[in-house]
Protein backbone atom coordinates (compact mmCIF):
# COMPACT_ATOMS: atom_id res chain seq x y z
CA UNK A 1 0.00 0.00 0.00
CA UNK A 2 2.50 2.76 -1.68
CA UNK A 3 1.64 6.58 -1.86
CA UNK A 4 -0.30 7.49 -5.19
CA UNK A 5 -2.08 10.46 -6.72
CA UNK A 6 -6.29 10.70 -6.31
CA UNK A 7 -8.61 9.01 -8.57
CA UNK A 8 -9.36 10.88 -11.66
CA UNK A 9 -12.35 13.24 -11.74
CA UNK A 10 -14.09 10.89 -14.69
CA UNK A 11 -17.73 10.39 -14.81
CA UNK A 12 -18.02 6.70 -13.46
CA UNK A 13 -15.88 7.21 -10.53
CA UNK A 14 -17.45 10.32 -9.12
CA UNK A 15 -20.55 8.60 -9.06
CA UNK A 16 -18.54 5.28 -7.72
CA UNK A 17 -17.03 7.76 -4.55
CA UNK A 18 -21.08 9.15 -3.95
CA UNK A 19 -22.23 5.98 -3.65
CA UNK A 20 -19.45 4.69 -1.41
CA UNK A 21 -19.73 7.99 0.55
CA UNK A 22 -23.33 7.02 1.23
CA UNK A 23 -22.56 3.93 2.56
CA UNK A 24 -22.76 3.37 6.42
CA UNK A 25 -19.23 1.27 6.65
CA UNK A 26 -16.31 2.81 5.77
CA UNK A 27 -14.79 1.64 2.62
CA UNK A 28 -11.51 2.43 0.38
CA UNK A 29 -9.80 2.49 -3.24
CA UNK A 30 -6.73 1.03 -4.40
CA UNK A 31 -4.62 0.64 -7.66
CA UNK A 32 -3.92 -2.47 -8.64
CA UNK A 33 -0.50 -2.69 -6.69
CA UNK A 34 -2.34 -1.69 -3.47
CA UNK A 35 -1.45 1.76 -3.55
CA UNK A 36 -4.42 2.89 -1.90
CA UNK A 37 -5.77 6.62 -3.39
CA UNK A 38 -9.02 7.52 -1.58
CA UNK A 39 -11.50 6.83 1.41
CA UNK A 40 -14.98 7.50 2.32
CA UNK A 41 -16.53 9.68 4.35
CA UNK A 42 -17.68 7.14 6.70
CA UNK A 43 -13.74 6.32 7.35
CA UNK A 44 -12.86 9.97 7.95
CA UNK A 45 -15.67 9.93 10.41
CA UNK A 46 -14.92 6.86 12.25
CA UNK A 47 -11.23 7.23 12.62
CA UNK A 48 -10.98 10.79 12.95
CA UNK A 49 -8.70 11.03 9.65
CA UNK A 50 -8.39 14.07 7.66
CA UNK A 51 -8.40 13.15 3.61
CA UNK A 52 -4.72 13.55 3.11
CA UNK A 53 -3.12 13.98 -0.24
CA UNK A 54 -0.66 10.94 0.73
CA UNK A 55 -3.12 7.90 1.56
CA UNK A 56 0.04 5.51 2.11
CA UNK A 57 0.09 4.32 5.44
CA UNK A 58 -3.08 6.06 6.88
CA UNK A 59 -4.82 2.65 7.45
CA UNK A 60 -1.43 1.44 9.18
CA UNK A 61 -2.07 4.27 12.04
CA UNK A 62 -5.21 3.14 12.95
CA UNK A 63 -5.43 -0.21 12.55
CA UNK A 64 -4.18 -2.76 16.08
CA UNK A 65 -0.26 -2.74 15.73
CA UNK A 66 -0.47 -6.48 16.43
CA UNK A 67 -2.85 -6.93 13.89
CA UNK A 68 -0.35 -5.34 11.13
CA UNK A 69 1.91 -8.36 10.59
CA UNK A 70 -1.32 -10.50 9.84
CA UNK A 71 -3.36 -7.93 7.82
CA UNK A 72 -0.05 -7.32 5.73
CA UNK A 73 0.75 -10.51 4.74
CA UNK A 74 -2.98 -11.25 3.75
CA UNK A 75 -3.69 -8.31 1.59
CA UNK A 76 -0.47 -9.10 -0.26
CA UNK A 77 -0.94 -12.53 -0.79
CA UNK A 78 -4.32 -11.48 -2.23
CA UNK A 79 -3.10 -9.09 -3.95
CA UNK A 80 -0.93 -10.74 -5.47
CA UNK A 81 -3.07 -13.48 -7.00
CA UNK A 82 -5.89 -11.59 -7.57
CA UNK A 83 -8.23 -13.08 -5.24
CA UNK A 84 -10.62 -11.55 -2.91
CA UNK A 85 -9.44 -10.53 0.45
CA UNK A 86 -11.35 -10.82 4.24
CA UNK A 87 -9.71 -10.60 7.46
CA UNK A 88 -11.38 -9.03 10.90
CA UNK A 89 -9.17 -6.61 12.33
CA UNK A 90 -9.30 -4.16 15.24
CA UNK A 91 -9.36 -0.24 14.66
CA UNK A 92 -9.17 2.42 16.46
CA UNK A 93 -11.99 5.39 16.33
CA UNK A 94 -11.14 8.47 16.91
CA UNK A 95 -11.55 8.47 20.52
CA UNK A 96 -9.27 5.61 20.72
CA UNK A 97 -11.50 2.56 21.28
CA UNK A 98 -10.64 -0.35 19.10
CA UNK A 99 -13.72 -2.10 17.50
CA UNK A 100 -13.19 -5.09 15.23
CA UNK A 101 -14.12 -4.76 12.01
CA UNK A 102 -14.34 -6.93 8.92
CA UNK A 103 -12.12 -5.56 6.15
CA UNK A 104 -13.06 -7.08 2.93
CA UNK A 105 -12.20 -5.82 -1.36
CA UNK A 106 -12.77 -7.13 -4.67
CA UNK A 107 -10.65 -6.66 -7.28
CA UNK A 108 -12.18 -4.76 -10.57
CA UNK A 109 -10.71 -7.00 -13.39
CA UNK A 110 -10.22 -5.75 -16.88
CA UNK A 111 -11.79 -7.97 -19.75
CA UNK A 112 -8.58 -9.63 -20.15
CA UNK A 113 -8.01 -10.66 -16.43
CA UNK A 114 -6.14 -7.37 -15.21
CA UNK A 115 -6.80 -5.93 -12.47
CA UNK A 116 -7.10 -2.58 -12.64
CA UNK A 117 -7.80 -1.27 -9.00
CA UNK A 118 -9.80 -2.91 -5.65
CA UNK A 119 -12.84 -1.67 -4.03
CA UNK A 120 -12.84 -2.48 -0.34
CA UNK A 121 -15.45 -1.69 3.12
CA UNK A 122 -15.12 -2.21 6.51
CA UNK A 123 -17.88 -3.71 8.28
CA UNK A 124 -18.30 -3.39 12.27
CA UNK A 125 -18.27 -6.62 13.69
CA UNK A 126 -17.48 -5.92 17.55
CA UNK A 127 -20.94 -6.94 18.65
CA UNK A 128 -21.07 -9.82 16.57
CA UNK A 129 -17.76 -10.92 17.87
CA UNK A 130 -18.60 -10.37 21.31
CA UNK A 131 -21.94 -12.89 21.03
CA UNK A 132 -19.74 -15.49 19.68
CA UNK A 133 -17.52 -14.78 22.35
CA UNK A 134 -20.49 -15.29 24.90
CA UNK A 135 -22.16 -17.97 22.75
CA UNK A 136 -18.57 -20.41 22.89
CA UNK A 137 -18.50 -19.33 26.79
CA UNK A 138 -22.13 -20.20 27.23
CA UNK A 139 -21.12 -23.54 25.57
CA UNK A 140 -18.15 -24.28 27.62
CA UNK A 141 -20.33 -23.78 30.60
CA UNK A 142 -22.66 -26.22 29.30
CA UNK A 143 -20.13 -28.70 28.57
CA UNK A 144 -18.52 -28.03 32.17
CA UNK A 145 -22.31 -28.54 33.81
CA UNK A 146 -23.34 -31.72 32.50
CA UNK A 147 -20.14 -33.15 33.31
CA UNK A 148 -20.21 -31.78 36.84
CA UNK A 149 -23.89 -32.92 37.25
CA UNK A 150 -23.69 -36.40 35.95
CA UNK A 151 -20.63 -37.01 38.29
CA UNK A 152 -22.37 -34.79 41.34
CA UNK A 153 -25.59 -37.30 40.74
CA UNK A 154 -23.78 -40.43 40.12
CA UNK A 155 -21.73 -40.17 43.31
CA UNK A 156 -24.09 -40.79 45.66
CA UNK A 157 -26.49 -42.61 43.30
CA UNK A 158 -23.85 -45.42 43.25
CA UNK A 159 -23.15 -45.16 47.33
CA UNK A 160 -27.26 -46.10 47.59
CA UNK A 161 -27.24 -48.76 45.20
CA UNK A 162 -24.06 -50.02 46.39
CA UNK A 163 -24.86 -50.66 49.87
CA UNK A 164 -29.26 -51.19 48.83
CA UNK A 165 -27.89 -54.27 47.37
CA UNK A 166 -25.72 -55.44 50.03
CA UNK A 167 -28.31 -55.10 52.49
CA UNK A 168 -30.78 -57.02 49.89
CA UNK A 169 -28.24 -59.72 50.06
CA UNK A 170 -28.84 -60.08 53.92
CA UNK A 171 -25.73 -61.72 56.33
CA UNK A 172 -24.94 -58.61 57.74
CA UNK A 173 -24.50 -58.41 61.42
CA UNK A 174 -26.50 -54.68 63.47
CA UNK A 175 -22.77 -52.44 62.72
CA UNK A 176 -22.70 -53.06 59.12
CA UNK A 177 -27.20 -52.51 58.81
CA UNK A 178 -26.49 -49.12 60.88
CA UNK A 179 -23.60 -48.06 58.34
CA UNK A 180 -25.62 -48.72 55.60
CA UNK A 181 -28.87 -47.18 56.50
CA UNK A 182 -26.95 -43.85 57.58
CA UNK A 183 -24.87 -44.12 54.46
CA UNK A 184 -27.98 -44.53 52.10
CA UNK A 185 -29.33 -41.59 54.55
CA UNK A 186 -26.31 -39.08 53.79
CA UNK A 187 -26.29 -39.73 50.04
CA UNK A 188 -29.87 -39.62 49.31
CA UNK A 189 -29.96 -36.31 51.30
CA UNK A 190 -26.61 -35.29 49.24
CA UNK A 191 -28.67 -35.46 46.02
CA UNK A 192 -31.82 -33.70 47.05
CA UNK A 193 -29.64 -30.96 48.13
CA UNK A 194 -28.13 -30.79 44.64
CA UNK A 195 -31.95 -31.31 43.22
CA UNK A 196 -33.05 -28.38 45.85
CA UNK A 197 -29.90 -26.20 44.33
CA UNK A 198 -30.52 -26.19 40.92
CA UNK A 199 -33.99 -25.90 41.50
CA UNK A 200 -33.40 -22.12 43.58
CA UNK A 201 -31.09 -21.48 40.69
CA UNK A 202 -34.06 -21.59 38.37
CA UNK A 203 -36.41 -19.83 40.54
CA UNK A 204 -33.60 -16.95 41.15
CA UNK A 205 -32.75 -16.72 37.34
CA UNK A 206 -36.09 -16.85 36.38
CA UNK A 207 -37.52 -14.12 38.89
CA UNK A 208 -39.65 -16.59 40.41
CA UNK A 209 -39.18 -16.87 44.33
CA UNK A 210 -40.98 -14.74 46.38
CA UNK A 211 -40.28 -13.97 49.50
CA UNK A 212 -42.25 -13.25 52.63
CA UNK A 213 -40.56 -9.77 54.28
CA UNK A 214 -40.76 -9.09 57.96
CA UNK A 215 -38.63 -7.32 60.45
CA UNK A 216 -36.00 -10.49 61.46
CA UNK A 217 -33.56 -10.55 64.75
CA UNK A 218 -30.01 -11.76 63.21
CA UNK A 219 -28.32 -13.30 66.01
CA UNK A 220 -31.47 -16.33 65.89
CA UNK A 221 -30.30 -16.74 62.37
CA UNK A 222 -27.10 -16.97 63.34
CA UNK A 223 -27.44 -19.64 65.89
CA UNK A 224 -29.92 -21.51 63.88
CA UNK A 225 -27.60 -21.49 60.76
CA UNK A 226 -24.72 -22.31 63.07
CA UNK A 227 -26.81 -25.50 64.69
CA UNK A 228 -27.67 -26.53 61.20
CA UNK A 229 -23.85 -26.88 59.65
CA UNK A 230 -22.57 -28.69 62.83
CA UNK A 231 -22.87 -31.76 62.34
CA UNK A 232 -20.96 -31.14 59.32
CA UNK A 233 -18.48 -29.25 60.79
CA UNK A 234 -17.83 -31.88 63.84
CA UNK A 235 -17.02 -34.72 60.80
CA UNK A 236 -14.52 -32.53 60.30
CA UNK A 237 -13.28 -31.55 63.72
CA UNK A 238 -13.69 -28.28 62.52
CA UNK A 239 -14.49 -25.39 65.62
CA UNK A 240 -17.87 -22.67 64.91
CA UNK A 241 -17.69 -20.09 66.79
CA UNK A 242 -20.02 -16.95 67.15
CA UNK A 243 -18.62 -13.87 68.54
CA UNK A 244 -20.51 -12.25 70.71
CA UNK A 245 -22.87 -9.11 69.82
CA UNK A 246 -24.53 -7.07 72.80
CA UNK A 247 -26.64 -4.94 70.02
CA UNK A 248 -30.07 -5.94 68.64
CA UNK A 249 -29.42 -6.85 65.02
CA UNK A 250 -32.72 -6.39 62.96
CA UNK A 251 -33.47 -6.25 58.96
CA UNK A 252 -35.91 -7.09 56.82
CA UNK A 253 -35.77 -9.95 55.67
CA UNK A 254 -37.61 -13.50 54.54
CA UNK A 255 -36.05 -15.99 57.62
CA UNK A 256 -36.45 -18.77 55.77
CA UNK A 257 -34.82 -17.94 53.19
CA UNK A 258 -31.59 -15.79 54.92
CA UNK A 259 -31.02 -18.78 57.24
CA UNK A 260 -30.73 -20.66 53.78
CA UNK A 261 -27.80 -18.05 52.67
CA UNK A 262 -26.10 -17.95 56.13
CA UNK A 263 -26.35 -21.84 55.97
CA UNK A 264 -24.76 -21.98 52.16
CA UNK A 265 -21.82 -19.44 53.56
CA UNK A 266 -21.23 -21.60 56.38
CA UNK A 267 -21.40 -25.04 54.09
CA UNK A 268 -18.46 -23.81 52.32
CA UNK A 269 -16.71 -22.37 54.64
CA UNK A 270 -16.42 -25.55 56.64
CA UNK A 271 -16.54 -27.63 52.98
CA UNK A 272 -12.94 -25.90 52.56
CA UNK A 273 -11.59 -25.54 55.87
CA UNK A 274 -8.59 -27.46 56.65
CA UNK A 275 -9.69 -30.47 59.45
CA UNK A 276 -9.08 -29.06 62.79
CA UNK A 277 -9.30 -25.16 62.29
CA UNK A 278 -11.97 -23.28 63.01
CA UNK A 279 -14.74 -21.05 61.00
CA UNK A 280 -15.56 -17.65 62.76
CA UNK A 281 -18.97 -15.78 62.45
CA UNK A 282 -19.33 -12.43 63.63
CA UNK A 283 -21.95 -9.27 62.91
CA UNK A 284 -22.26 -5.76 63.96
CA UNK A 285 -23.23 -2.83 63.06
CA UNK A 286 -21.83 -0.56 60.65
CA UNK A 287 -23.29 2.80 60.05
CA UNK A 288 -26.91 1.75 58.75
CA UNK A 289 -26.17 -1.75 57.56
CA UNK A 290 -25.40 -4.82 59.21
CA UNK A 291 -22.27 -6.56 58.54
CA UNK A 292 -22.08 -10.38 59.05
CA UNK A 293 -18.53 -11.92 58.12
CA UNK A 294 -17.53 -15.18 58.10
CA UNK A 295 -14.09 -15.96 58.38
CA UNK A 296 -12.23 -19.65 58.01
CA UNK A 297 -8.63 -20.63 58.13
CA UNK A 298 -9.17 -23.21 54.85
CA UNK A 299 -7.61 -23.06 51.31
CA UNK A 300 -8.33 -19.62 50.13
CA UNK A 301 -9.31 -18.60 47.17
CA UNK A 302 -6.61 -17.55 43.99
CA UNK A 303 -6.97 -13.86 43.37
CA UNK A 304 -8.09 -13.98 39.59
CA UNK A 305 -10.80 -16.28 40.93
CA UNK A 306 -12.22 -13.89 43.43
CA UNK A 307 -14.29 -11.85 41.07
CA UNK A 308 -16.09 -14.87 39.49
CA UNK A 309 -16.80 -16.46 42.66
CA UNK A 310 -20.50 -16.47 42.68
CA UNK A 311 -21.19 -17.03 39.14
CA UNK A 312 -23.88 -19.99 38.65
CA UNK A 313 -21.34 -23.17 37.91
CA UNK A 314 -17.70 -21.70 38.55
CA UNK A 315 -15.11 -24.17 39.41
CA UNK A 316 -12.15 -21.97 40.82
CA UNK A 317 -10.36 -25.00 40.05
CA UNK A 318 -12.40 -27.79 38.71
CA UNK A 319 -10.05 -31.00 39.63
CA UNK A 320 -9.73 -29.16 43.45
CA UNK A 321 -13.46 -28.92 43.50
CA UNK A 322 -14.16 -32.40 42.36
CA UNK A 323 -12.78 -33.51 45.16
CA UNK A 324 -15.01 -31.62 47.51
CA UNK A 325 -17.89 -32.25 45.49
CA UNK A 326 -21.08 -29.93 44.61
CA UNK A 327 -22.42 -27.96 41.69
CA UNK A 328 -20.71 -24.58 42.11
CA UNK A 329 -24.40 -23.14 42.80
CA UNK A 330 -24.24 -22.71 46.18
CA UNK A 331 -22.49 -18.67 46.35
CA UNK A 332 -24.08 -18.02 43.15
CA UNK A 333 -27.39 -18.86 45.19
CA UNK A 334 -26.71 -16.68 48.41
CA UNK A 335 -25.41 -13.85 46.26
CA UNK A 336 -29.13 -13.45 44.76
CA UNK A 337 -30.75 -14.42 47.80
CA UNK A 338 -28.47 -11.19 49.60
CA UNK A 339 -29.85 -9.14 46.29
CA UNK A 340 -33.52 -9.69 46.70
CA UNK A 341 -32.73 -8.74 50.63
CA UNK A 342 -31.54 -5.30 48.92
CA UNK A 343 -27.75 -6.56 50.18
CA UNK A 344 -24.33 -7.15 49.58
CA UNK A 345 -22.21 -9.85 49.69
CA UNK A 346 -18.66 -9.81 48.71
CA UNK A 347 -15.30 -12.17 49.14
CA UNK A 348 -11.53 -11.74 50.44
CA UNK A 349 -8.48 -14.07 50.29
CA UNK A 350 -4.97 -13.79 50.72
CA UNK A 351 -4.36 -16.24 48.35
CA UNK A 352 -4.12 -20.68 48.61
CA UNK A 353 -3.80 -21.55 51.75
CA UNK A 354 -4.76 -18.52 53.51
CA UNK A 355 -7.92 -18.87 54.26
CA UNK A 356 -11.13 -17.16 52.57
CA UNK A 357 -13.76 -14.54 54.57
CA UNK A 358 -17.22 -13.75 53.04
CA UNK A 359 -18.70 -10.42 54.23
CA UNK A 360 -22.73 -9.99 54.05
CA UNK A 361 -24.32 -6.24 54.29
CA UNK A 362 -27.90 -6.08 54.95
CA UNK A 363 -30.21 -2.42 55.16
CA UNK A 364 -30.86 -2.36 59.11
CA UNK A 365 -33.91 -2.18 60.42
CA UNK A 366 -34.81 -0.10 64.10
CA UNK A 367 -35.15 -2.63 67.01
CA UNK A 368 -38.20 -4.35 67.96
CA UNK A 369 -39.91 -2.11 70.36
CA UNK A 370 -39.70 -3.73 74.04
Amino acid sequence: MKSATCIADEPDQQALRALLDSMPQPAWITEHDGTTIWHNQPWYRYTGAHPPRNHADSWRQVCAPEALAALTARWDHARLNGQPYEMEVPIRSAAGEFRWFLARAQPVVLGNGQVLRWLGTCTDVDQLRRVRAEAAGYARIKDQLLSTLSHELRTPLTAILGWAQVLRRGGRDAADLQRGLQTIERNARLQAQLIEDLLDMSSLSGGRLQLQLRSTAVQPLLAAALAQQQTLASASAIELELAPCADQLMVLGDSERLQQLLGKLLHNAIKFSTPGSRVRVHARHEGSTICIRIDDQGIGIVPGALPHIFEPFHQADPGLSRNYGGLGLGLAIARQLAELHHGMLSAESAGLGQGACFTLRLPAQPPAPE
